[in-house]
């Protein structure tokens, strides 16, 4: 399976986003992974539609701001890091980045006043979606809410496995379907294959009465305290559900955990 060698940890440049930077560094610190921290700022003057123009007065503060930001957020950590300026918005200074920074993972946070549902629908890298009030918890649990019918190919699975075996954890795979649809998982082939997948690292079933909905994501969750909660991209939620609860964005504005957010 193919290391994770490079995170790149996005966010807005705001003190307010501390607790995720340093859940970046504790992960990468585990995973031996290259660190990139990225600070976003929202184009201060618009030229164009496509090109900022700052002020010298303007590169200054934000040199000044960056400078603050680095001694608030980034002290004396234990992890070698490189610290970027970028322009905004958020998904598209992660894209931007990515061909110099090639990042295996991106991190950036779960907040309702963040673009999550632009991020998600743009960013094409593994996303790991964390909380502010999240504090870094070693990688133990790991649930993965499976949809075999949204996978395209087995990568994502093989970054879930190479994940449980950095951390030497346990895979939960999360079903969700009536009661008839989960009295025999291993009898289903696309479970059969995903077995395979994870055959170097520890998993087990769980099967859950419910339709994947936000809300039985997030009961889950209360129950069963994962570290992470996996989802698939483009994950289906029922057809009732609200547009921005449609996707693994709505999973993410009400997450207590970490969202890992797989990418074909």
């Amino acid at each position: 399976m193919k290391p994770i060698n490079n995170i790149l940890v996005a966010v807005p440049a705001s003190a307010e986003y501390r607790s995720v930077v340093q859940y970046a560094v504790k992960m990468a610190h585990d995973l031996s992974a290259k660190l990139t921290v990225a600070f976003v700022y929202e184009p201060l003057l618009v030229n164009s539609h496509e090109h900022p123009v700052h002020s010298a007065t303007e590169i200054e503060q934000v040199k000044e701001g960056f400078e603050q930001l680095k001694q608030q957020i980034l002290p004396n950590d234990p992890v070698e890091y490189r610290m970027v300026t970028l322009d905004g918005p958020l998904s598209e200074a992660i894209l931007a980045a990515g061909p110099n920074y090639l990042p295996d993972l991106v991190i950036t946070a779960a907040d309702s006043s963040m673009p999550l549902s632009d991020v998600v629908q743009k960013v094409t890298y593994h996303l790991l979606l964390v909380p502010p009030s999240a504090e870094y918890h070693p990688l133990k649990q790991i649930a993965l809410a499976y949809n075999a019918s949204l996978l395209e190919n087995i990568e994502p699975i093989n970054f879930v496995g190479h994940l449980a075996e950095a951390y030497q954890a346990t895979v939960e795979i999360v079903e969700f379907g009536s009661t008839k649809e989960l009295d025999f998982p291993m009898t289903n082939r696309s479970n059969v294959e995903l077995g395979f997948l994870l055959k170097d690292v520890t998993y087990r079933f769980h099967l859950t009465i419910g339709d994947g909905s936000v809300q039985d994501m997030a009961q889950y969750v209360d129950n069963y305290s994962p570290n992470v909660l996996v989802v698939l991209a483009r994950r289906q939620l029922p057809m009732n559900a609200k547009p921005e609860e449609r996707h693994s964005v709505g999973i993410a504005r009400t997450a207590t955990v970490p969202i890992l957010v797989l990418k074909p």
